[in-house]
């Protein structure tokens, strides 16, 4: 009895006493360090190891440096992931790869098991370091337990540009290797058969060949007597096709040639159409397609079943495409986006738009009154603004004229009212004057002198009559009335 107290008490004490185990799992980037030239291309993979405890779900990303590499793909091959919470997917412009899975249970438990394959292609000289910014690894048991304890990064180290496809054998002469299917080095294709074709030196003894993903890897396959020519049915991404030659020297340097290749579309995308703000006649396109290997080359639009114009990625701005109107009513716009292989992938949509279509018509139609009015609208407004302008000069300039010739009449009016007042007076002077001679000479003879006045005062009466009227006609005509 006192036996198993003991033992009871030794079990509860080593549960608060003994450490609790941990389990563990780390992420790794494989190979550890690698070495590349500018223009070569390189993969490396994304490694879990989980030795103590099952796990199940795995996500983060890893960033590089964006002036040194470019991611041109990621591939899922030999992934112990087989649920996808989101598909692995980078930015070159971020220099970030992300990816997100899960392993079905029982989950995965070992070393090194591969999460995602990623290729990068050199971009300049340097040291491009490769870390994982944010990760995370999930235990398999029900709980989603973190149990993460460490990541470890790589470094890759660009090399400045060598020439891939010439070296030097041990003799002095060069071997340059060519391709008639895949001419250029730089460019992507869509054809997956790809020859290659070189002329050995007179003392070759034998060549050995090899390619795949690998910049720096050297051949295997051995011919001899050797050859000259070989075709290769080859897989898409960037493939490195390399030679030696043998003579009684040795072996010579590794010859290479890079082969691009690319036969899938760009990923499928969709066109966003914006009507500009201020001016609902006129609307923007905004699309981004995406493609995994090679990347987008061009877009082409096609209005109406015309095509318009091509416009390279770059030249794609924040607000978009403006589109050209084709008219009152709905105006169909495809728009066409090419890799670099020559692969493409089509969007469509209709927008609404009010204006001759003119910009991609080949024949155009005799412009009517509404066409130009809305062609022109802007001069047509100035014009009309104009008129408007001079309306109202007029009206102000008859407005102050008439308001001038009320204040001239008055004042006329008023001059001859004085003047007409004056000359009664005047006239009612001489008339009395005139009156008193008169009946003087009924009393005596008048003198010779007041006969003349008397004639002279009558004139005078007569021109003051006839000088009144006259005013008085010239003030009814001023004053309008008849």
């Amino acid at each position: 009895m006192n036996f198993r107290k003991g033992i009871l008490a030794v079990a509860v004490a080593s549960f608060f006493i003994l450490p609790v185990c941990a389990f563990g799992a780390a992420l790794s980037i494989t190979p550890l360090s690698s070495s590349i030239g500018v223009g070569e291309t390189i993969s490396v993979s994304v490694m879990v190891s989980s030795t103590d405890q099952a796990m199940n779900a795995v996500s983060g990303a890893v960033s590089f440096p964006a002036d040194k590499l470019e991611v041109v793909s990621v591939a899922k091959t030999g992934s112990i992931l087989t649920l996808w919470v989101q598909e692995p997917f980078f930015s070159n412009s971020a220099g970030t790869v992300s990816f997100e899975g899960v392993v079905p249970n029982p989950g995965f438990l070992g070393s090194l098991g591969k999460i995602v394959t990623i290729t990068f292609r050199s971009k300049s000289a340097g040291s491009a370091p490769l870390s994982f910014p944010s990760s995370s690894v999930l235990a398999n048991d029900g709980l989603g337990t973190e149990i993460l304890t460490s990541s470890a990064g790589a470094t890759v180290t660009v090399r400045n540009a060598t020439t891939p496809p010439r070296g030097i054998i041990s003799d002095g002469e060069i071997i340059t290797i060519t391709s008639p299917t895949h001419p250029d080095q730089d460019a992507w294709y869509r054809a997956r058969e790809a020859q290659f074709n070189w002329q050995n030196t007179p003392n070759a003894i034998a060549v050995r060949l090899g390619y795949g993903l690998n910049s720096q890897g050297v051949p295997q396959v051995n011919y001899q007597p050797p050859i000259s020519q070989r075709t290769l049915e080859l897989e898409d991404g960037t493939t490195y096709f390399s030679l030696q030659e043998r003579t009684s020297a040795g072996w010579s340097d590794i010859f290479r040639y890079r082969v691009q290749i690319d036969t899938v579309a760009p990923e499928s995308f969709t066109i966003e159409t914006v009507p500009k703000p201020e001016n609902a006649d006129r609307t923007f396109a905004r699309f981004l397609a995406h493609d995994k290997l090679s990347g987008i080359s061009t877009y082409e639009l096609v209005i109406n079943g015309k095509t318009w114009k091509s416009i390279l990625p770059p030249d794609i701005k924040d607000v978009g495409i403006e589109l050209p109107q084709t008219g009152t009513g709905m105006t169909t716009l495809k728009v066409v986006a090419f890799d670099k292989a020559g692969n493409a992938t089509s969007a469509e949509t209709q927008y609404f738009s009010a204006q001759v279509e003119k910009e991609i018509s080949t024949q155009e139609s005799p412009a009517g009154l509404g066409t130009i009015l809305r062609d022109y609208a802007f001069y047509v407004a100035l014009i009309v603004l104009i008129g408007f302008g001079l309306l109202a000069l007029v009206w102000y300039v008859s407005h102050r004229l008439g308001k001038y010739r009320v204040r001239t009449a008055h004042r006329i009016a008023q001059s001859n009212r004085a003047l007409r007042t004056e000359l009664l007076e005047l006239r009612d002077t001489v008339k009395e004057d005139v009156r008193f001679l008169r009946e003087a000479r009924a009393k005596r003879s008048l003198t010779e002198d007041e006969e003349q006045f008397i004639r002279r005062f009558n004139q005078l009466l007569n021109k003051l009559e006839r000088t009144l009227e006259k005013e008085l006609t010239v003030s009814r005509d001023v004053r309008g009335e008849h």
